[in-house]
This record gives structure tokens, sequence and C-alpha cells, in this order.
């Protein structure tokens, strides 16, 4: 529950245009729109550094202009770009044009429109909730598109009976900042020992704040104590039947410009049957199918990559009915398995 605090709202307050960035947003946009075309027209196959430069400094432009969910877009493209033109196996030829598809269907709404959905928002705001619970499924380092590595711990929230996360990041090119050691380190708050704790918890938090979008705050007036383990299996969101996944589906892949609410693509699968895991060589990626009452086998992957190399030898070797272990994104407890796509 959240004890003698506001509900937190969202703000829709629009950004305005700065006056003083030397181009506006029209010449933003226009600019965006020549990049793109010239992108597709000449070809995937014929990036170069320079393609990858060009929406780096869009990015900074977009910025300038106040225009943040653009300049995010418009990040992930030039990083999806240098993942391309290093032969990285994590490039998708397919995604790179999905996402120039969507920068330029969001470019063409907001020459004709300035919603706050579309503008986006710098830095979300965090608000005082006061006592909170929350149940800890899982935790995941990650290195973004966007330049940056981070450790996220996932927890469910009973007072809004939704997803909630704590975060700490890092500029990718930052010394001194290591996601695993974070991971075992102290913290996130006072009274809990380490967010590999948090991660297979409950936690009562006193003192608590969090943003909209369930974000919480590692302030250090925060105070926890962990009441004891987590049950995933009691959590009111588990899923045993994979039928009712479609319209999850519809409404995170469907495509649009519509924000949705954060965390809409976690979901706790709780299976009756593992399937035996699958190494694709080429693909360089772990499946391993799991199985619902109805009989409905679901494949579970996980790329190869730096940061996931362990997730995916400990999802290969799982075994139902073994202790706790963390798999990247994935939470195994007692043959639960919390998933976040990747």
């Amino acid at each position: 529950v959240s004890l003698g605090k506001r509900r937190v709202e969202f703000d829709q307050t629009v950004l305005k245009e700065s006056s003083g960035a030397p181009r506006s947003r029209a010449e933003v946009l226009e600019s965006v729109g020549t990049v793109l075309r010239e992108t597709v027209s000449l070809g995937l196959a014929r990036l170069s550094d320079a393609t990858a430069g060009r929406l780096t400094t869009l990015a900074v432009s977009a910025h300038g202009v106040d225009l943040p969910r653009l300049e995010r877009m418009l990040k992930a493209l030039a990083n999806e770009v240098r993942l391309a033109l290093e032969r990285d196996a994590q490039s998708s030829s397919a995604r790179l044009l999905s996402q120039a598809g969507r920068i330029e269907a969001l470019r063409l709404a907001l020459a004709n429109s300035s919603s706050a959905a579309l503008v986006g928002r710098h830095r979300s705001h965090y608000f005082e909730v006061g006592q909170i619970t929350l149940i800890g499924l899982g935790a995941q380092h990650w290195h973004s598109k966007g330049g940056y590595r981070g450790l996220t711990v996932y927890f469910w929230d009973q007072s809004r009976d939704a997803w909630a996360t704590w975060t700490e990041s890092r500029p990718a090119n930052q010394t001194g900042f290591s996601a695993p050691d974070r991971f075992r380190a102290g913290g996130p708050w006072a009274g809990c020992n380490s967010p590999e704790e948090a991660s297979r918890s409950v936690l009562r938090l006193s003192g608590a704040w969090r943003n909209p979008q369930g974000r919480i705050s590692g302030r250090p007036g925060i105070r926890a104590a962990v009441v004891g383990p987590s049950r995933p299996q009691r959590i009111p969101d588990a899923v045993t039947d994979w039928s009712v996944l479609v319209e999850r589906v519809r409404r995170v892949f469907g495509g649009g410009l519509t924000t949705q609410a954060e965390n809409l693509d976690l979901v706790l699968l709780l299976p009756r049957v593992w399937g035996p895991p699958r190494f694709d060589p080429l693909r360089q990626e772990l499946r391993r199918p799991v199985v619902d009452a109805a009989g409905l086998s679901l494949d579970l992957w996980l790329p190869f990559t730096p940061e996931q190399e362990r997730a995916v030898e400990r999802l290969e070797q799982f075994l139902p009915g073994e202790d706790a272990g963390l798999v990247g994104s994935q939470r195994l407890v007692g043959g639960a398995v919390c998933v976040q796509p990747i």
C-alpha cells in the first residue's frame, strides 16, 4: 500500500521550443527528413560513418530545440547504424529500417502537432509516495543503443499492482562503473544489503519516491526493510496461459506513435514444462521453449552478448525446481521466469 501521500499523476505540460537555439524546430525536422531519405535511397548496404555522425549531430540539434523524444530515437538509430558498420551479430537491417520509418512518422507528426506525447520530456519528475511494498523479481545489466551501461532491478509494486524498477546507469565511455559489481554492492536503499538482495526479496520502503512510470528513486532518505523472499507464484499479474499474451503483444508492438505505459513489455511467466535448450550458432542466440498448462509452446531467447554471456549459460543449464537464479532480464525462481523482450 501507499500511505499518507498523494497519487502520482502524469504531467501533460508541453515543452516549448527554446528561443536561443541556433536552429528552429522546423529546420531540424527538415534536416532529419533529408538524412532519412538519403539513407534509405542509397540503400542500407551503403551505410557509412558519416551517416552515424549526421544522425548524432541531429540528435544534439533535437535536444537544442527541446524535442527529447526525437533526440532519443535519433541516438538509437545512430547506434543501430554503427552496429551495422561493425557487422555486429546483433545488428538488423529490418530493425534499422523500422526505426527510420518511426522517426519519419514522428517527424511528420511533429510538423503538424506539438502534443506532450510527441515532444516527450527530458527528465521525469519524482514524487514522494510514502510507504510501499516491493516484490523483487530479478535484475538485468545492459548496454543501450543510446550509449549507456546500467543495472536495472525489477519489482512488483503492490501499491499500484504494477511493475516498478530501480536503475543506475552511466555513459558507456565512463570508467569506474561496472554493472555486475554494482549488483553486489551496497544499497540501493539503507537497510538493503545490495541490489542482488533486493532482486529476490520482499521489501517495505518508507519515504519512497517514484515517478509516474514506476521508477523508484535511490535517494539517500529512503529506507528499506527486508521482510522475506519473493514468491513469484503469488503475483496477481503472473501468466500461466500464453494465449492471454496476444492482446498485450498487439499493444506493445502494434505500431503507432502513442506512448505506451512503461514496463508494459514486462511479463511474469509460470511455465508448466521447460523444453530443452537450443543454441543457434549462426544467430548467436539461445532459445528455450516453455509450455503452459494448455500445451502452448513459447520460445524464450537470449542473444549471446558480453552482458548476457553468463545469462545464456544459466538459462541453458536451468532445471525446474532449482533455487533462484538470474538470467539476464530473466528471473528464475522455482520455475517462474520474468521476461523483458530485448
